[in-house]
């Protein structure tokens, strides 16, 4: 929704008439919910176009924080300090399987939470009940666990498990290959939490995309303690 609201603004400023927009950070930078009015009213949009094809077409020019953010990742990609470490998060694996197949070669360690680690454990044979699942790329994870690289990746060996996505659902902790058939994982369990600050704090630099589970939720508290951890470490980050 956030996304979407901003997307309408951006739209609204082109479409005011303004000759040059500035894409302050990353999230501002890409997503299908941009859409493009081509100097139209705003109610005549055209369709969704990620706002990175826009370049061609009006005078974008990169903010401050995007400048950095792209100057940190590039350090990283070329000599990060090490061990270097990257946690991944999110709903979807095939929303981040570039980014695993780019950086999976280049870490030592890549920490996998978000509903998109239900994916990778179903992959490998684990019970994960009607947690979120993209059937279609099991095969596409099996072959990255299996690769050469694969055992960089840590999986949750524990989950909180609810019996619906609501923030008032009876939730549970349970192992990570034990979630019952109509109880879904929402975030990772405190096993999990633990494994994960200790890796980041032996790490000598970290990139961090994606949250570990419904962070909006109050009881869902992972990706808030592994941000404290990564805010009070002394190592660089991005």
């Amino acid at each position: 929704l956030f996304r979407s609201i901003v997307a309408t603004l951006v739209a609204a400023v082109l479409a005011s008439g303004y000759d040059i927009a500035i894409a302050a950070a990353n999230a501002a930078s890409y997503g299908d919910e941009i859409r493009y009015p081509l100097r139209t009213p705003p109610a005549l949009f055209l369709g969704p176009l990620p706002l990175a094809r826009l370049l061609v077409a009006a005078s974008f020019v990169a903010g401050p924080l995007l400048l950095a953010e792209v100057d940190a990742l590039g350090r990283l990609l070329e000599e990060p300090p090490r061990p270097f470490t990257v946690i991944l998060g999110g709903a979807k694996v095939s929303d981040k399987l570039a980014v695993i197949e780019a950086l999976l070669p280049r870490v030592d360690r890549m920490l996998i939470g978000g509903g998109m680690c239900f994916t990778l454990l179903k992959a490998q044979g684990k019970e994960v009940g009607g947690s979120l699942v993209e059937e279609e790329m099991l095969d596409v994870v099996a072959g990255l666990l299996a690769s050469p690289d694969g055992g960089k990746i840590v999986l949750p060996t524990d989950v909180v498990a609810a019996d619906g996505f609501r923030e008032d659902a009876d939730h549970v902790t349970v192992s990570a290959d034990a979630i019952e058939p109509g109880w879904m994982g929402l975030d990772i369990g405190p096993e999990t939490t633990a494994a994960f600050v200790a890796e980041v704090g032996a790490s000598a630099s970290v990139f961090w995309n994606g949250p570990m589970g419904v962070f909006e939720w109050e009881d869902r508290k992972s990706t808030r303690l592994n941000s404290s951890h990564v805010r009070t470490s002394r190592m660089p980050s991005s």
